[in-house]
């Protein structure tokens, strides 16, 4: 099948962003340009809530303090904010932040800094694709999202979503730690917070509190 490929520029007008940035499809599903175009909507919304969660971890990490007294603080601001609680758990030790942190920042510098490659699988020829997957990627190189067939299906919040699902992927997050769908997550966060702030679902429904 031929391979189409659709460029599109578009603008975030967001502080510190390059006027335009490139997001590039590769179509090799045969999707016409009205099919696709509602992506960059879901891309858009997904990084626009990215950097507000980024923005809400930089409040709760930005202190003058020192040593015990500075860790207490930024605990006491990270157990204060239910978003955070309940999809990366209260905060216990000093690590479950130090690594939150430095998550939220990789994962925004990868979805807003780099050139994000779509690659739309063929029907016929969905490599990895399961009816439980919507996407994939290789956490190796460039930033390369492959969307399944099924992904079309998913509303505008979920593709989002599963983009930044993805871009956990891509930022350090390499294994689900068996963690998929929101009551996992919720389940996880409680139970096990280290371990939620080493899985890229967490994360995502993190963001997801953002969108509006």
């Amino acid at each position: 099948m031929r391979v189409i490929i659709l460029t599109f520029l578009f603008v975030f007008n967001l502080t510190g962003l390059e006027a335009q940035d490139r997001f590039r499809i590769k179509n090799k599903a045969g999707y016409s340009e009205e099919e696709i175009a509602p992506l960059k909507e879901a891309y858009e919304l997904g990084l626009r809530a990215l950097m507000e969660a980024h923005k809400e971890m930089d409040d709760i990490w930005e202190t003058n303090k020192k040593g015990k007294e500075k860790w207490d603080l930024r605990m006491s601001r990270w157990n204060d904010n239910l978003n955070f609680t309940t999809w990366l758990g209260v905060a216990k030790e000093a690590r479950q932040i130090r690594l939150a942190h430095r998550r939220l920042y990789k994962m925004q510098q990868a979805m807003d800094r780099k050139k994000v490659y779509i690659f739309f699988q063929s029907p016929d020829k969905s490599f990895n694709c399961k009816w439980s997957k919507h996407a994939w990627t290789v956490p190796k190189g460039r930033v390369a999202i492959h969307c399944c067939p099924q992904f079309m299906y998913l509303t505008k919040d979920h593709q989002s979503k599963a983009f930044v699902h993805e871009i956990g992927h891509e930022s350090g997050l390499f294994f689900h730690q068996k963690v998929y769908w929101r009551r996992a997550a919720i389940r996880t966060a409680k139970e096990r917070p280290i371990k939620a702030v080493k899985n890229p679902e967490s994360f995502a429904y993190l963001v997801m509190e953002y969108y509006r």
